[in-house]
C-alpha cells in the first residue's frame, strides 16, 4: 500500500532540515511542487463510525445501520462513502436515525 503525504509538509521538512544549502533547498521544494497530487481522502473506519453497532451475532464485526445502504455486516477496519465519524468515540453502540 502506498504513504501518501501532504505536500506542503514535504516542503517544511525541506526547508527546516536544509536551509543551509539555499539551491538544494529550491530545488527539491519545484520538483515537490511539481509533482502530481494523489487523488486520496480520509475515511471513516467502521469501529469509527456513527451508524456501525457492535454485532451480537458475529464477535468482532459490526452491523451498519446507515440510511444509505441495507444492514450489512462489516469488520472493524472496513469503510464505506457513507462513513460518518462518531463523536462519543465509545463503541458500545453506534447511534442510528431513526
Amino acid at each position: 500500500m502506498s504513504d501518501y503525504i501532504r505536500k506542503e509538509d514535504a516542503v517544511d521538512t525541506i526547508k527546516k532540515n536544509f536551509k543551509y544549502l539555499p539551491g538544494y533547498m529550491n530545488a527539491t521544494i519545484n520538483y515537490i511542487k511539481a509533482l502530481p497530487s494523489a487523488d486520496v481522502v480520509q475515511v471513516v473506519r467502521c469501529k469509527d463510525c456513527e451508524w456501525a453497532v457492535k454485532s451480537t451475532e458475529l464477535p468482532g464485526w459490526y452491523m451498519c445501520k446507515c440510511e444509505e445502504a441495507f444492514d450489512y455486516y462489516a469488520k472493524p477496519d472496513d469503510f464505506c462513502s457513507y462513513g460518518k465519524k462518531r463523536e462519543d468515540r465509545s463503541e458500545q453502540n453506534g447511534r442510528s436515525k431513526s
